[in-house]
């Protein structure tokens, strides 16, 4: 069985830390048992190597399945998962846990802050690709590091150094054949889920971008894609023998201000960056044609319009008729008029079509996702900027580094990215400062400060503004079981994210998997909720609902 991969092979590293979190291996899932997936269809988490978990108070415990072993034959423990779980929180910072034990091999303790179980599980390791006898001595060394700087100089080495070339492996493929384009994976009889399993072979082969994935899917080169193709695509893979599924996740965009954005370049007296004014950011809200953009993305996302960063449904779940009647209505066609009146508002003068402050002109870089499908939303939305006399030019940006100080020497620059779903499994804003610039060290270099800003209470949108701190609303969030708590909150952060520094939602599309049904049989019916699932691949062919004819 074939599939496509964004990674690169060329200079294969797994190194799960060296760049990619699936240890360089596209579709990691498959060569790498997960722990637990959420299953969009149920709308709830499903174990997969792990057994069971329960929080008593702020002791996690979570228990593993028996039997499974990493591909050379190495029992796979609750030791490696405790390994992983402490690397990941010197890595990456975190300070989710406080403490780990593994009672027994199939057991292990976390010490939490969070009386939330949503939380924390999100903040367990995804799929088991630390094995314990290769990355326990680098553990050792953060664990007996005597400072801060010491340990900062050991993550450089791991994140950019380390190199590990030989193949290991914990899921129902083993890793068995690398080359520049592709991994290929042979079953493992002796794993758990491969008495479902009647797929032999997997090849995860590498594509430069989306085009490729779509003309190898047309022609046949691959036997299972998904995500938002276009239609064009789409007609052309229904007509031959392929069967689709479509994924119950809404996905989308927006156009969203950077973290590290100088806000149309407000400096001060060295020289510094300082956020701008927000009737900048709220000029281009109601700028932006929305009904003419989303008609070129996908399914247009219909109102409502009020901007939050939260998708439709999350609106429509946390937030009332009366909130939403008292916040800002960007509204869907672009209003010049209004946009005009906030940039003069702000400072700025319109001279030979330009807009300026202190007679320097504004320059705004409009990043994207290079590599993706929707061209024509970057080419509408950077024209409307450049009409309305914002001198903006488009920058494509790899996804891996998306987020990080991509754009150094602009004066402004704006984004499109994902929107926050809403799900019984999860709360959209949860991890909201990830994109507000305090998620990775590169960014907190460039900016180490989570804006702080004034805003209106809520629901009172003519009282007096009052200071609102987004990091500790978002921490308040990630630590509350509280169902009520919890959407106060929310709410709050919608609030002063919709006056503040409005995301503007622009499309909305339903994730697509198809696959090539001459050679592949669906074992139950394409609309059933077994087959409803983001991870789709991995948990249908792990599961059995995927067979090779």
């Amino acid at each position: 069985m074939k599939l496509p991969t964004d990674n690169n092979y060329n200079d294969l590293n797994l190194n799960p830390y060296n760049g990619n979190p699936e240890n360089g291996i596209g579709s990691g899932s498959l060569f790498y048992e997960p722990l637990i997936t959420y299953h969009e269809g149920l709308q709830k988490r499903v174990g997969m190597f792990v057994k069971d978990w329960n929080l008593d108070g702020k002791t996690f415990t979570i228990k593993f399945r028996n039997g499974y072993t990493w591909a050379d034959g190495t029992p796979l423990t609750s030791k490696d998962i405790r390994i992983q779980a402490e690397l990941e929180s010197f890595v990456f910072e975190r300070d989710t846990f406080n403490s780990y034990k593994t009672p027994d091999k199939h057991t292990l303790e976390l010490e939490v802050d969070s009386t939330n179980p949503k939380i924390v599980l999100s903040k367990l390791p995804g799929v088991a690709n630390v094995k314990a006898d290769i990355f326990e001595k680098y553990l050792k060394k953060f664990k007996n590091a005597k400072n801060d700087s010491a340990r900062s100089k050991l993550r450089t080495k791991l994140l950019q150094d380390v190199k590990i070339t030989e193949p290991y492996s914990s899921g129902p493929w083993k890793i068995t054949k690398i080359s520049s384009q592709r991994v290929v994976g042979k079953l493992r009889k002796d794993h758990p889920r491969a008495k479902n399993i009647n797929i032999d072979q997997i090849q995860s082969q590498s594509f430069s971008d989306q085009a490729s994935v779509a003309q190898a899917a047309i022609s046949g080169n691959i036997d299972e894609t998904g995500g938002q193709l276009p239609q064009t695509t789409i007609k052309q893979l229904t007509d031959g023998p392929w069967n689709w599924i479509k994924i119950p996740v809404p996905v989308g965009g927006m156009n969203a201000f950077s973290p590290e954005s100088t806000f149309f370049g407000v400096k001060d007296d060295k020289n510094e960056y300082k956020v701008g004014h927000r009737k900048e950011r709220q000029a281009i809200a109601h700028l932006l044609d929305l009904d003419k953009i989303s008609k070129l993305g996908g399914k247009p996302v219909g109102e409502p319009t009020w901007q939050t960063a939260m998708s439709p449904k999350a609106t429509s779940q946390y937030l009332t008729d009366e909130i939403r009647k008292n916040m800002i209505d960007y509204g869907r066609k672009a209003n010049e008029k209004k946009a005009t009146q906030l940039m003069k508002e702000a400072g700025y003068e319109k001279n030979n079509g330009t807009w300026a402050k202190g007679g320097q002109s504004v320059d705004l870089q409009y990043k994207y996702p290079s590599g993706w499908q929707e061209s024509k939303i970057w080419n509408a939305t950077t024209q409307m900027l450049n009409d309305f006399g914002i001198q903006t030019t488009k920058s494509g940006i790899e996804t891996t580094t998306f987020f990080s100080r991509t754009v150094p020497n602009q004066d402004f620059d704006t984004g499109f990215v994902g929107i926050w779903l809403a799900t019984p499994d999860g709360y959209p804003y949860y991890g909201f400062y990830n994109n507000l610039g305090s998620l990775t060290p590169a960014r907190t270099d460039y900016n180490n400060q989570t804006p702080k800003i004034k805003a209106p209470p809520l629901n009172k949108p003519n009282a007096s503004p009052k200071p609102f701190d987004f990091d500790e609303k978002t921490n308040k969030l990630g630590r509350t079981s509280d169902k009520a708590e919890a959407k106060r909150l929310i709410q709050e952060i919608a609030w002063a994210s919709n006056w503040w520094m409005p995301f503007v939602q622009i499309f909305q599309k339903q994730n697509y998997v198809f696959v090539n049904t001459s050679d592949f049989d669906l074992t139950v019916p394409k609309d059933s909720k077994k087959l409803q699932v983001g991870d789709f691949l991995g948990y249908v062919t792990r599961e059995g609902y995927l067979k090779a004819k």
